[in-house]
């Protein structure tokens, strides 16, 4: 596993991809295929690990880090979403 803290971020999944596993210290454990996103605050320090599913050919994603210095106090957070929330939860939870 590896850490993170202090900054949000938005990790998509690109169509056509097989996804990776996701672990982390907050106990999650969770799959994510072509289409779906994950959205991780790490606060006050998270750690996680993911292993991609499929061969380097088709590894595509897109991730988006926002420092957030002032989000280090916040408890973490690891969201599951799909293409429909995606923005929506993003963009009103920051």
């Amino acid at each position: 596993m590896h850490p993170h803290r202090g900054f949000d971020i938005l990790t998509y999944v690109l169509d056509g991809s097989d996804g990776f596993r996701h672990r982390d210290s907050l106990g999650g454990a969770q799959v994510y295929r072509g289409g779906s996103a994950q959205y991780m605050r790490a606060g006050r320090g998270a750690l996680h690990e993911e292993f991609w599913e499929t061969r380097p050919d088709r590894r595509t994603s897109i991730e988006l880090f926002q420092v957030s210095p002032s989000t280090n106090n916040l408890h973490q957070m690891i969201k599951q979403l799909e293409l429909e929330s995606l923005f929506q939860v993003a963009f009103n939870e920051c």
